[in-house]
């Protein structure tokens, strides 16, 4: 339960930095790259995250796998690699299962969360320069496949 007070915190804190909203959410919307974060409670557990657009019909042919619509901006559509890296550098990828958005709401900030209840959420996306390293920022909340994270992301 903690865990998710301070996700709905941090995502309620950096989304409110930017108060223009577009269609029915904050300007967190989602920004394919390549992302790499720690686990806060363990600095030494690295990730990766990449996001690339795809378009609906990859959507539709993944089943709900390790894929997201964008509540912000209609029509985009993501697929998410999401790995921890270990010291000896190969990787475990881990995967989300029917992303959908967690509050359907007007004015919140967007988050997406999967059948297993693990949570996306774009955090303080820079609108006016998104490609400029370290603008855009996710952070997630693993609770599946064994493992139990949560996980701030820069791009890189």
């Amino acid at each position: 339960m903690k865990r998710k007070f301070r996700l709905l915190s941090s995502t309620l804190a950096f989304s409110s930095l930017f108060p223009s909203c577009v269609v029915n959410h904050c300007t967190n919307y989602i920004v394919p790259g390549h992302f790499e974060g720690t686990d806060a409670e363990d600095e030494t557990r690295r990730f990766s995250l990449d996001i690339l657009p795809i378009d609906e019909g990859d959507l539709l042919a993944a089943e709900g796998l390790n894929v997201v619509s964008d509540t912000v901006r209609e029509g985009m559509h993501y697929s998410l690699d999401f790995r921890e890296i270990l010291l000896d550098g190969s990787t475990i990828r881990y995967d989300f299962i029917g992303l959908e958005d967690a509050y359907n709401s007007k004015g919140t900030p967007a988050a997406y969360r999967d059948s297993q209840k693990n949570w996306l959420c774009p955090m303080g996306t820079d609108s006016l320069d998104i490609d400029r390293k370290g603008s855009s920022f996710y952070s997630i909340d693993y609770e599946a496949d064994g493992i139990d994270v949560y996980v701030y992301f820069k791009n890189v």
